[in-house]
């Protein structure tokens, strides 16, 4: 089979089509932003959020950073999913996924003009919402020294544990990154309730240049503050 002659112009103002329709496609063509999803914790948000922004604008400018701010839990799930690319967690146990970063000393607060003495009947506890680890670990640590507790106030966020605590209607176990939150202050009669691990995880598929800028950025961080214990290099590959 031949092409006649008008097919053979036909055919020759097809490809003109063709070639006019794939070079408006190419002009008008815009790239999708690179976003870059990052998770906290609100215990680790305020101090270590601002240094993670310096450094992925400084690694990655052609991305745009965006910070998800949530309980461990719930970023876990979220980056599970990949909705969120990485993500700062506690991890109480120490044996949970990710690059373990370092340790957040848990320690007891109260208002800054009332003190609670153990050896009160009982113990006013302001607490997160179940399920929630350091909940458990403040529990386990009193009632291991025949503390008697009652949970009088809860909340499912910081702000809310804090302004139960600013208000005077128990004390808190929490982890710090370094200074007690204003108007509170720490407990130093209570017993030693240990630290909890930061670790940082992030979804399957992110490059892992992205990740690594993340650990450095984290280590720095602990660097910069000598109350609070920094793992090593060569642990960090958990």
């Amino acid at each position: 089979m031949r092409l006649t002659v008008d097919g053979e112009r036909v055919l020759a103002e097809a490809r003109r089509i063709v070639d006019v329709h794939d070079e408006a496609l190419r002009r008008l063509e815009v790239s999708s932003p690179v976003t870059i999803v990052v998770g906290s914790t609100e215990h680790s948000a305020e101090p270590l959020l601002p240094e993670m922004l310096r450094a992925l604008n400084g690694s990655f400018p052609q991305a745009s950073p965006r910070f998800e701010i949530g309980r461990s839990t719930q970023l876990h799930e979220s980056v599970e999913k990949g909705t969120v690319d990485l993500a700062f967690v506690l991890d109480p146990s120490g044996q949970g996924p990710g690059h373990l970063v370092g340790e957040l000393p848990l320690l007891w607060y109260s208002s800054e003009d009332r003190s609670f003495d153990p050896s009160d009947e009982v113990l006013r506890l302001v607490a997160f919402e179940e399920p929630c680890s350091i909940r458990e670990r403040a529990l386990s640590v009193l009632a291991a020294e025949g503390i008697r507790v009652e949970v009088v106030a809860q909340s499912t966020t910081l702000e809310g544990v804090l302004a139960g605590v600013r208000a005077g209607l128990g004390i808190a176990l929490l982890p710090s990154a370094g200074g007690a939150p204003a108007g509170l202050r720490t407990c130093g009669n209570l017993p030693r309730a240990g630290a909890t691990h930061l670790r940082l995880i992030s979804r399957r598929g992110l490059p892992p240049e992205i990740t690594q800028t993340a650990l450095d950025t984290a280590a720095d961080f602990f660097v910069q503050r000598p109350t609070l214990y920094l793992v090593s290099v060569s642990d960090r590959g958990a």
